[in-house]
């Protein structure tokens, strides 16, 4: 923990997270108005006193529904993306490790998802689940996981052939003992930088399909229905769509700054690169 607090962007990382969970928790309270309370007489009001962002189209306080908007972000951000990591971790240690069928099975698999992009993939699968939360969560899990699969994957084949490997085998150590209590805590530092960073990739994912009418369906207050009712009265009133805009850039900025900072620190070779650490480390333990 010192290590990241001494570093500028692991410490404003960790405010801005601290802040953001903080509000998701305290929602109820923070919040001055109730998200849903329709006031015809007041809408697409100006920042005031009263409504610090204005209204929107209903009059409803576009603070209260920001503030709302973070809770449900993570909600679905955060459950999608451990559910990718504990699923691609597990099928990428039986890949690297076992190999064979097995491995190959899971890297076709795999490689099918990747091959689409993941608001695509999030269309077509919610097209025919439906919306809601747990669905939306679902499927942005699933448009993640092939990542953790093949870079958990590859860090078990580089592994697998170092000589304490080795040794244990010579031991008498079992499969499972090699698999979980030796190469499972080697894999960890670099998939929980992966983590860090996905986590805004999933809030934006997320947003994104909510914009396009395909998450969470409205009148949740949804920063990607936010941010689609804003859009359509942008022209009267940016100020619907500048509140969402902003938090979701507010957020995605702390969770990005912290998961360079365990990038840094887990792997200084690493410093300095802007691109999503988990497909360049992906590239690099093949």
């Amino acid at each position: 923990m010192m290590r990241i607090l001494g570093r500028p962007t692991g410490l404003i990382g960790l405010v801005i997270i601290f802040a953001t969970l903080l509000v998701a928790v305290a929602a109820p309270w923070l919040a001055p108005y109730d998200p849903a309370a329709i006031a015809m007489a007041k809408r697409f009001a100006a920042p005031s006193a009263e409504h610090w962002l204005g209204t929107d189209h209903l009059g409803r306080d576009n603070l209260s529904r920001v503030i709302f908007g973070t809770r449900l972000a993570l909600t679905i951000a955060f459950p999608a993306v451990l559910s990718a990591f504990t699923a691609g971790l597990l099928l990428g240690l039986v890949a690297g490790y076992v190999g064979g069928l097995v491995d190959r099975v899971l890297t076709v698999i795999a490689d099918t998802f990747l091959s689409f992009p993941s608001v695509i993939l999030g269309l077509a699968l919610l097209t025919l689940v439906g919306q809601s939360i747990l669905n939306t969560t679902l499927v942005i899990a699933l448009s993640l996981f092939p990542y953790y699969l093949r870079l958990a994957r590859g860090l078990a084949l580089s592994t697998r052939h170092q000589p304490y490997i080795k040794a244990e085998r010579s031991l008498g150590a079992g499969r499972g003992r090699i698999m979980f209590l030796h190469i499972l805590p080697n894999m960890l530092p670099p998939l929980l930088v992966v983590v860090a960073m996905d986590i805004p990739s999933a809030i934006v994912i997320e947003a994104g399909l909510a914009f396009l009418g395909l998450g969470v369906p409205p009148p949740a207050p949804d920063w990607g229905v936010l941010l689609n009712e804003g859009f359509v009265y942008v022209a009267i009133s940016v100020w619907p769509l500048l509140g969402p805009l902003m938090a979701i850039i507010f957020v995605t900025t702390g969770f990005t700054l912290l998961g360079e900072t365990f990038r840094d620190i887990a792997d200084p070779r690493l410093a300095g690169l802007g691109r999503r650490p988990g497909r360049f480390l992906m590239r690099r333990a093949r």
